[in-house]
C-alpha cells in the first residue's frame, strides 16, 4: 500500500481573525464589487437554487457567452483546482495504466495543488526551481527545461504563475505545446496580467494536447462558491467527460453565471479597481522604503525586512514565502480606498 499523501486538514484552514485587513488568500478584495454583489445579485436569489438541481444547459450558454468561446469547449468545474484535477486524472497512471509513469512537469513554487494530484495519480514529478535574481530584482525559469517534456508527459504552466507572479511569453507557450506533451495552461490569474489570451486559446484550434483552466474566484469574486472551467478541443472535453460528477457545479454557480453574463461591466471594473489598488500599493509602500518585486497576478510581491513590510505583517494578514535563501510577502490586491487605509495605518507607525 502506498504512503498517504500529505493533505491539508480542515481543522488548521482557519480564517485570520486578528488582523485589521485579510490579504493572504488571493480572494477578490474589492469591497465596491462586494457592495454591488449586495445590492444586485443576492436580493435576486429565490430558493429554487437550492430545492432544484442546477440549470447546466443554461449555465454553459452563459459560459459561452462570457468567454466568447463555443459552449461545446468547456467543462465546468467546483473551481480550477478540480479543472486541473480532471486533466491530470484523464492522462495519469491511475486511470490508464502506463508501464512506466509519465511525469509531471511544473514551475516550483506554483500552485500546490499540482502535485498533490500528480502524487495522488502517480506520475514522476519533475519540478522546474524558480531563482531569484535580486539584481532585476525578479523570479527567473528556464523555460527550455519543459521542452524535454515526452509526448505522454504532462507541463503545467500558471500564467501568471502563484507565487512567483510570473508570466510565460505566449511564443514559449507554444513551443512548448508544439513540442508534443499535454500542456495545461491555468489562466486563474489572467485577468490581471497582459497577456495575449487571445493568442493563447487560440492555441487550442492548433495543438489538440493544450487545455486551458480558468477560475472566477479571482475575477469574479466567487471564491466561496467554488467555480472554474477547462477549455479544449471538443473531444478532449468529451474524454473529460468520462469522469465527471452527476453535475458539475451547484445551482447556486449557474445561477451566478447568469448573473456574470448579464453583468459584465460590473466584473471589468473590479478587476480594473483591483489593478488599480496594487499599483497603488506598490508605489506607496516603495516610496516608504518597500522593495517592489514586479508581478502579475491579483497580488502584489515584496521583500521582507523593511521596516514598512513589517508594520504592513502587524496590520495586515499577508502570504510569507522563501525562494533561494530570500524571504518575501505576497499580499493579495485590494480597492484604492482600502489601500489608503491600510498606508494610513502604516504611516502612523512610522512616525
Amino acid at each position: 500500500m502506498r504512503r498517504l499523501v500529505h493533505r491539508t486538514h480542515w481543522s488548521d484552514q482557519k480564517i485570520s481573525s486578528t488582523h485589521a485587513f485579510r490579504l493572504d488568500r488571493n480572494e477578490n478584495c474589492d469591497a465596491g464589487y462586494h457592495a454591488k454583489l449586495e445590492a444586485l445579485f443576492l436580493p435576486t436569489l429565490a430558493s429554487d437554487v437550492l430545492w432544484q438541481y442546477p440549470d447546466l444547459h443554461g449555465a454553459y450558454q452563459k459560459l459561452a457567452e462570457i468567454a466568447h468561446l463555443p459552449a461545446e469547449r468547456f467543462l465546468l468545474s467546483a473551481g480550477s483546482e478540480q479543472a486541473i484535477r480532471a486533466v491530470l486524472y484523464a492522462h495519469s497512471p491511475m486511470k490508464l495504466s502506463h508501464r512506466v509513469a509519465p511525469r509531471l512537469f511544473y514551475a516550483e513554487p506554483t500552485y500546490a495543488m499540482v502535485a498533490v494530484y500528480g502524487q495522488l495519480f502517480g506520475y514522476d514529478l519533475a519540478p522546474i526551481p524558480y531563482r531569484y535574481d535580486p539584481s532585476v530584482p525578479g523570479f527567473l525559469l528556464d523555460w527550455s527545461a519543459f521542452l524535454t517534456a515526452g509526448p505522454d508527459d504532462i507541463v503545467y504552466l500558471a500564467g501568471p504563475d502563484n507565487l512567483t507572479g510570473t508570466c510565460l511569453e505566449s511564443a514559449a507557450l507554444e513551443c512548448i505545446s508544439a513540442s508534443g506533451p499535454t500542456v495545461i495552461v491555468d489562466h486563474a490569474y489572467v485577468d490581471f496580467a497582459d497577456a495575449d489570451v487571445v493568442t493563447q486559446q487560440a492555441l487550442v484550434d492548433r495543438y489538440a494536447n493544450v487545455f486551458i483552466t480558468l477560475s472566477f474566484s479571482k475575477m469574479g469574486a466567487a471564491a466561496g462558491l467554488r467555480l472554474g472551467a477547462v477549455y479544449s478541443q471538443a473531444s478532449n472535453i468529451e474524454r473529460l467527460y468520462e469522469d465527471k460528477p452527476m453535475y458539475e457545479v451547484s445551482g447556486l454557480a449557474c445561477t451566478y453565471l447568469k448573473f456574470v453574463a448579464d453583468n459584465i461591466d460590473l466584473v471589468k471594473a473590479t478587476i480594473a479597481s483591483l489593478r488599480e489598488g496594487k499599483a497603488q500599493l506598490e508605489s506607496e509602500l516603495v516610496a516608504r522604503g518597500a522593495t517592489s518585486i514586479p508581478s502579475w497576478g491579483n497580488y502584489s510581491l515584496f521583500a521582507s525586512g523593511s521596516r514598512v513590510i513589517s508594520h504592513l505583517q502587524e496590520i495586515a494578514a499577508v502570504r510569507s514565502f522563501a525562494l533561494d535563501d530570500a524571504d518575501f510577502v505576497r499580499v493579495t490586491a485590494t480597492d484604492p480606498h482600502s489601500v489608503r487605509a491600510i498606508v494610513g495605518v502604516i504611516d502612523g507607525k512610522l512616525r
